[in-house]
């Protein structure tokens, strides 16, 4: 008898794997809500208060990453997190939908409370919380539970490239000396005795911009 029990049992299991699946699935949502929890309590011990959203946990470093419900889809939603509506909130509860919550241990004490339920708690399909904190039920009677963004794996740490413009050349701006009504240059590539031997007349400062100008006009060159 116990044999054909047994083998019953696995016969079972094979026949109904998707149930299978379901019941780790819930596992993993009980565990996944007592890490969340652990990491909102250590985030309490240093501020005092829980943080407005959970995703605050992973800047924070309570927390690597806020797990997702591992059926997250529109049809089944994500975790929630329901919070204190104070500015430093006191309390808060974690929410999923379980597959299989007919255990005890997969349930949520606030169904067990008068009036101290979302609106749409029901409608959404949620059967299970985590609390943290003393609740109060008016607020939380008072919410609509909105799941939680769908979360991704923590972004590398890679210093943002910062680029730095190449400076546009500019062209030397020559020093003018205006010496009666003519503007003398010098001419650096001839020798010391005959460099003053160039004169310009235009005003341009940019025509011979690579001479140098006699400066100061003491005896200036003659043309």
């Amino acid at each position: 008898m116990m044999i054909l029990s047994i083998l019953t049992s696995f016969v079972l299991v094979i026949l109904n794997p998707l149930s299978q699946i379901r019941k780790g699935q819930d596992s993993q949502r009980q565990h996944d809500l007592r890490q969340l929890s652990t990491a909102l309590d250590s985030y309490y011990n240093d501020n005092n208060y829980y943080p407005q959203v959970p995703s605050v946990l992973v800047t924070a470093k309570n927390i690597q990453t806020v797990p997702n419900d591992p059926a997250a889809l529109v049809s089944w939603p994500n975790y929630a997190y329901v919070k204190d509506q104070n500015d430093n909130p006191q309390w808060n509860v974690l929410f999923a939908k379980m597959a299989f919550p007919s255990t005890a241990s997969f349930s949520c004490p606030l169904e067990q409370m008068s009036n101290c339920l979302p609106q749409n708690y029901a409608s959404k399909g949620y059967n299970y919380c985590v609390i943290s904190g003393n609740v109060a039920c008016t607020q939380i009677a008072a919410t609509t539970i909105v799941p939680l963004p769908i979360s991704g794996p923590p972004s590398p740490n890679v210093p943002t490239p910062t680029f730095t413009p190449t400076p546009t050349p500019v062209p030397p701006v020559p020093f003018v000396c205006f010496c009666k009504d003519a503007t003398y240059w010098k001419d650096i590539s001839k020798d010391p005795s005959h460099q003053c031997q160039v004169v310009q007349t235009s005003s341009d400062p940019l025509v011979n911009f690579d001479r140098d100008c006699t400066s100061p006009c003491i005896n200036p060159c003659t043309p």
